[in-house]
């Protein structure tokens, strides 16, 4: 699909000559109009391929000034914002005029009624291991031209909480068509290698003993270890009950890594005692140095089950200008404490947070949010509470408030917000922007909170009221259009 680049803005405060040169690599066409007198600038770009505005650079000068910089560098420095606008509209949007007035953009409007029926899975009734753990001295029956491929085989945690499959070896290692079940602490599957591919696999988690202090592990753990990973590829897997997808300490940008397609279900993170723990659907943790994509998952949860903190957390991640961490074409549906019955019990999770350690660890940047849909999130939709250059731009924030029965989803603050969380100050918080998202996000106290601290109205597109559970529900059918237009599927590829 071709977009439209709008970069618009106001040359005040510059001696630069009032004409503004843009280099595009990519061939793109695009026409400028300048005002002498009022300084306003506008660009817009058409025909942009949909991969490129996500994943390159767009390239720009100022004349004058060498070398090349990208259109992010050169656009904050003048305060200009950027804004990627979907061209089967055959128009654009300019959010400095009048709000639009139709309930949804033309060029989001489902053409079919999609069955909000989620696929099924069937769990295993037989298991091949017990809490394995493989590393370089007994891995050979498993070791094909130089890597540890592991197909179709069913590891099960029997109740001692140990992982399922911990594996920790030098060599590449891919796990395929494999299923994962129990009730371990750490994780279903934990893997150390230079080079992971996971790519088919189930993970059927199972309820801590009732009473009990025992942790719920999350799916599949990436640790970069001893063994440097360099790469790793998470794609087309399905989970359920328990957390998700964990990358931590990774220290290498070289290669790009991919977490996508994946279908991730009832995230929860509550121990046998009923308490919880910090544990997301997608996490990625303590990561400073990663170029990473995580594109078209499905995340969904569902009343008094799921109970997962921010449903994607970034912690201390970061990306490069050229490199960066990004995030586009997901849903996320659902991020709210399953224990209503005593308010949120502490609950401060959201859709997604940018986050951080105030006193060890790397200040996330350069991570970027594109077209993704997060829906019915208590707190917020999408919070910016650390780093610098983290971007959130053509995303859908939509929340009613209640459930279908009447009750409150909980504490609700607002769709996003951008603010120093940890109070890092200037030299660590700065060029972050929310713009030109779809926000309707209406609480339970019947008040419209589409945005708070940091966030201009006139940044974003809103909704008119009414803000329903109708208006929820067709973000999932916009979704379920997404995928049968742009011909993918998620989840567990099975014949």
């Amino acid at each position: 699909m071709a977009n439209k680049l709008l970069v618009k803005g106001t040359l005040s405060g510059t001696s630069t000559t009032p004409q503004i040169q843009h280099l595009i690599t990519n061939a793109w066409t695009g026409a400028t109009v300048f005002n002498t007198q009022t300084g306003n600038y506008e660009c817009l770009l058409d025909n942009v391929p949909a991969a490129d505005y996500t994943d390159t650079p767009i390239r720009a000068r100022v004349p004058g000034t060498s070398p090349l910089v990208t259109a992010e560098t050169t656009a904050r420095a003048l305060g200009l914002i950027a804004k990627v606008l979907d061209g089967t509209s055959g128009g654009s949007y300019d959010p400095t005029t009048a709000l639009r007035t139709d309930a949804f953009p033309a060029w989001a409007v489902p053409t079919t009624t999609y069955s909000r029926a989620l696929r099924t899975y069937t769990s295993p009734t037989s298991w091949d291991y017990t809490a394995v753990y493989f590393h370089s001295d007994n891995t050979a029956e498993f070791m094909v031209n130089g890597r540890c491929v592991i197909d179709g085989k069913k590891f099960y945690n029997a109740g001692s909480g140990a992982t399922c499959l911990a594996i920790s070896v030098g060599v590449p290692v891919d796990i395929v068509n494999c299923d994962f079940g129990g009730n371990p602490s750490q994780a279903a599957c934990s893997i150390r290698a230079p080079e992971v591919t996971f790519i088919n696999n189930r993970n059927f988690a199972t309820a801590p003993a009732s009473g009990s202090t025992r942790s719920r592990g999350v799916f599949l753990e990436l640790d970069n270890g001893d063994t440097k990973c360099r790469k790793f590829t998470v794609t087309y897997n399905y989970s359920i009950g328990s957390a998700g997808i964990r990358v931590q300490n990774m220290d290498d940008n070289t290669s790009l890594s991919v977490i996508g397609y994946n279908d991730l279900r009832e995230i929860n993170t509550l121990k046998g005692d009923n308490s919880r723990e910090f544990k997301s659907a997608i996490q990625i943790l303590n990561c400073p140095a990663i170029w990473l994509h995580i594109k078209n998952n499905q995340i969904i949860s569902t009343k008094g089950v799921g109970n997962g903190e921010d449903q994607v957390n970034i912690y201390s991640a970061v990306g490069t200008l050229d490199k960066p961490l990004l995030i586009y074409d997901n849903y996320v549906e659902q991020a709210v404490s399953s224990r209503l019955d005593s308010g949120n019990n502490g609950f401060t999770g959201t859709g997604t947070t940018t986050d951080l350690s105030k006193s060890a660890g790397a200040v996330p940047a350069y991570v970027r949010y594109v077209n993704n849909q997060f829906v019915r999130c208590a707190n917020a939709c999408m919070n910016i509470a650390g780093g610098h250059n983290i971007e959130m731009f053509h995303n859908r924030m939509i929340t009613y408030g209640l459930f279908e029965d009447g009750g409150s989803i909980g504490q609700q603050s607002a769709a996003a917000a951008i603010f120093d969380y940890y109070q890092t100050g200037a030299s660590k918080f700065y060029e972050n922007y929310v713009v030109n998202n779809l926000i309707g996000y209406y609480t339970w106290y019947k008040e419209r909170r589409d945005g708070t601290t940091g966030i201009q109205a006139t940044d974003n597109l809103h909704l008119p009221d009414p803000i329903t559970l109708d208006t929820e529900y067709y973000e999932r059918q916009l979704w379920e259009q997404k995928k049968v237009t742009n011909q993918f599927s998620v989840g567990n590829l099975a014949a």
